[in-house]
């Protein structure tokens, strides 16, 4: 069983404390860095009372914990579990994962007229949003 726990470490030269998820299982211990700092005002006998930090990383830790749930925890370490939460939060790339099913078509499933057709929509999609400046 993993535990989370919202955690403070050191001080930045801006005289904030970054926020972290403190990892502990099988009495190894890692960390992922939240988005979020808090103040010394924020900060008392280093615990965070911070209200909107503590909501936010509240909500991030369950998050966390339903995806640990589904997962088979004995046989992983806690690096793996750190390198799982982690991919968590990464945005999917609408480009990147369309020039991969595109070569999957192509390479595949030898659908090769049609891996073309959709390139060459890939394509025209970037030209307009370089030209548009994005949507």
């Amino acid at each position: 069983m993993a535990n989370l726990k919202i955690c403070l470490r050191t001080q930045n030269g801006g005289g904030l404390f970054p926020v972290y998820i403190r990892i502990t299982h099988k009495r190894q211990i890692g960390y992922i860095k939240t988005d979020k700092c808090v103040s010394k005002e924020g900060v008392k006998k280093e615990e965070i009372i911070d209200p909107v930090v503590l909501a936010h990383c509240s909500r991030t830790i369950i998050r966390y914990n339903e995806s640990l749930n589904t997962l088979n925890l004995d046989s992983m370490t806690v690096a793996e579990l750190v390198h799982h939460l982690r991919s968590l939060d990464e945005d999917i790339s609408f480009s990147g994962y369309a020039q991969k099913y595109i070569r999957r078509m192509a390479y595949e499933w030898k659908m090769v007229r049609n891996s073309v057709s959709y390139g060459a929509v890939l394509l025209h999609l970037s030209l307009q949003e370089r030209k548009h400046g994005g949507v």
